[in-house]
């Protein structure tokens, strides 16, 4: 097997990894059990990750991280429209 599948294939998990999260949480509204920590500490992660793609033209890197980023980013919205 070459690198880019390997490199392909964790795109494609990071893409599709936190939709279950995402779905979850709104479809119950329920964020109490959400570190804030957590999500913040990854979304920096990721705009780490889309910078040094950018920088090594990475497009597999940026792409993979900006959605990633994205939908965690929605993560830390629900949680705070659902706080209690």
């Amino acid at each position: 097997m070459s690198a880019d599948f390997f490199g392909y294939t964790a795109t494609s998990l990071n893409l599709i990894m936190l939709i279950p999260q995402v779905a979850q949480t709104w479809k119950t509204k329920q964020t109490k059990d959400l570190s804030l920590t957590t999500l913040t500490i990854f979304s920096i992660a990721c705009l780490l990750w889309v910078i040094y793609g950018v920088i090594k033209s990475a497009i597999p890197v940026i792409l993979a991280n900006t959605v990633v980023g994205a939908l965690n980013l929605t993560l830390i919205f629900l949680k705070f429209k659902y706080r209690s």
